[in-house]
């Protein structure tokens, strides 16, 4: 893929071949895209759009209810001594909190830890949108989102214990039902 740079640098030069002036006002500037949201995969997984790709997003230090059956939705189903039907239902409801927080088309800005992707090729992040509001975060604070603490990605973590703290003692979104 060409760099924007590279482009406006070749348009400068073939300007330049021909004779012709190519003065910087008249030269559309070519910038990355901010960041937006394509759509809401499940409660701790998003689609962006980064500059022409879409790029599937981990917010790091979170982990919510699968939404959908399959082999970690068993899992946790069995650590939590709930049944599969209740992990799915609980993963629909962090889903529809995160798309409530994050609508389609919602700018955000990104921020990398230490690790870029997973194993799965998904970047993982924590993804802000343009008030500040961190989402990994807020999702923890509502009650929809417990804590996945994979070093060396742990530079949040004492907020997301504290946020997680404040849930549960408040009993907000899943922990309302004994959480999972």
């Amino acid at each position: 893929m060409i760099h924007p740079r590279h482009i406006v640098a070749l348009i400068v030069a073939l300007f330049s071949s021909f004779g012709l002036n190519a003065q910087a006002e008249f030269i559309p500037l070519i910038s990355a895209r901010t960041p937006v949201l394509t759509y809401v995969v499940d409660g701790d997984t998003i689609a962006v759009q980064i500059e022409r790709s879409i790029e599937k997003v981990r917010l790091i230090g979170i982990d919510t209810p699968e939404s959908r059956r399959n082999d970690r939705a068993n899992l946790q189903a069995e650590r939590s001594r709930r049944d599969v039907k209740t992990i799915i239902q609980m993963g629909k409801q962090a889903k529809e909190t995160l798309k409530g927080l994050l609508p389609k088309g919602t700018e955000l800005r990104i921020e990398y830890d230490v690790q870029k992707r997973d194993k799965y090729g998904r970047l993982l992040a924590y993804v802000y949108t343009k008030d500040n509001t961190m989402i990994n975060e807020e999702m923890v604070r509502l009650g929809y989102a417990q804590l996945l603490t994979i070093p060396p990605n742990v530079r949040y973590v004492e907020r997301f214990r504290k946020a997680l703290a404040k849930s549960q003692n408040e009993r907000r979104g899943l922990w309302a039902s004994g959480g999972f």
